[in-house]
């Protein structure tokens, strides 16, 4: 004679597996025989519960691996993509030098007797010149960054006297828009800090040539250097034309160039934005941009004091 059926430890049971499902968990299956009637049609159904739920994550498992493995050659991919921009860029960039020195050389040289026409044309191979070459080295700097080859040379440094010095050479530039820079210094600040000054030079040339070319004749730019906690917080604050909301999360992908339009014979890569972005982040800051359309705006980057 058999044994009687304790259902309410088939329940317990029951209840239990139900549970480490809802978990996530994998339960063993409850034995076949150990019930009947109404309990064992319930055993069954959990006991298929429980094989589905394997079946699933069994499934899951390999689309997993072969998710894993899709990225692995896509990592590839990415990898030889950069190689070769990196290859073309380098490969690219003497020769295009070389087109906008001697053209350079010629416009420059009193004695070429050239006639307004064909000044017009150096002056356009110039131009188109330089914004490849720009180009290129902008490129050569995305390949660099996306292989993880950005090296940096980080020392210890004045970042003030730095940043008055690099104002200085922008501010010669933009005087001839009519356009004033000024550096202001808020808060005592560390007198050395670790940075790379080539890198962080790209960055300020970056940002400051940005609010030079969208800044109206007599138009003023700040830098302001402050502290903010752990860090050096370098400001340029401009009053052009300013940014659209709808574009401030977007400004520092890669070749977005926003929509509000360049001065006359100016050109944009769209790269400028996201090497800085990338330089600063390098250096453990952050970089960022505060705008409103019609009352200018103001990018700023953190760079951390450092020990």
């Amino acid at each position: 004679m058999s044994a009687p059926v304790d259902s309410s430890r088939i329940e317990r049971d029951v209840a239990g597996r139900i549970e480490a499902l809802a978990e996530g968990r994998l339960p063993p299956k409850l034995p076949a025989d150990a019930a009947e009637g109404q309990s064992a049609r319930l055993v069954s159904a959990v006991n298929r519960l429980i094989e589905c739920h394997a079946e699933l994550v069994a499934s899951l498992e390999r689309k997993e691996e072969e998710l894993r493995e899709r990225i692995r050659e896509l990592q590839g991919l990415n990898h030889l993509k950069n190689e070769f921009v990196g290859m073309a860029a380098h490969d690219l960039r003497s020769p295009l030098a070389i087109v906008e020195m001697y053209a350079s050389f010629l416009l420059d040289e009193p004695r070429s007797g050239l006639p307004a026409k064909e000044r017009e044309f150096l002056r356009v191979i110039k131009n188109q010149g330089r914004f490849m070459l720009n180009l290129i080295n902008d490129l050569l700097d995305v390949s660099r960054i996306e292989s993880g080859n950005l090296d940096l040379n980080i020392q210890p440094g004045d970042w003030v006297g730095f940043v008055r010095r690099n104002a200085g050479l922008n501010g010669a530039l933009a005087a001839r828009s009519g356009v004033e820079i000024e550096v202001e210094v808020v808060d005592p600040a560390p007198a050395v800090i670790p940075f790379d000054p080539n890198r962080t030079e790209q960055v300020l040339n970056n940002l400051i040539g940005n609010a030079v070319k969208f800044s109206p004749a007599g138009g003023r730019i700040v830098v302001r250097v402050s502290r903010e906690g752990a860090f050096l917080r370098t400001s340029i604050a401009d009053n052009g034309p300013g940014i659209a909301a709808e574009e401030l999360p977007v400004l520092f992908k890669p070749f977005y160039r926003g929509s509000a339009p360049l001065p006359a014979g100016e050109r944009s890569t769209g790269l400028g934005l996201p090497i800085a972005r990338r330089i600063v982040e390098a250096h453990g800051g952050v970089v960022g941009v505060e705008s409103e359309v019609g009352r200018g705006s103001t990018f700023w980057f953190t760079l951390p004091c450092g020990g």
